[in-house]
């Protein structure tokens, strides 16, 4: 059981909020998962084609999701991101949040409650 955070809701134009998961561990996945549903996101699949259109994207970090990232912030500069890894310079200009995977469950929660609550 993932205990719930409190409140995501809904997005502009009173739209369920959207989140989608990029993270190949699939336990940790799920976990962040849990908690984006518990704070009211709908969960999608990332896309294999095409623009991610999210309100919030967890991803692991790396040369491709940094592209996607910079694609992502063009198209919605509303969306928040949080990526799993090593903090790095380049994530900052993109007001990405980073969790250390060794981090635990705890980790997840605080990142995901002060994403959702951060001004993007």
């Amino acid at each position: 059981h993932v205990a719930p955070i409190d409140g995501a809701g809904s997005a502009a134009g009173g739209r369920p909020a959207r989140a989608a998961v990029s993270v190949s561990e699939r336990r940790i996945a799920a976990c962040f998962e849990a908690l984006l549903e518990s704070a009211g996101f709908t969960i999608q699949p990332p896309p294999t084609q095409g623009p991610l259109t999210v309100d919030l994207w967890v991803t692991e970090a790396s040369s491709g999701a940094l592209r996607a990232a910079r694609k992502l912030r063009r198209a919605d500069p509303n969306c928040r991101i949080v990526v799993l890894g090593s903090p790095a310079e380049q994530w900052l200009p993109l007001g990405a949040l980073t969790v250390e995977q060794k981090g635990g469950l705890s980790t997840m929660r605080e990142a995901l409650a002060h994403a959702i609550s951060a001004k993007p």
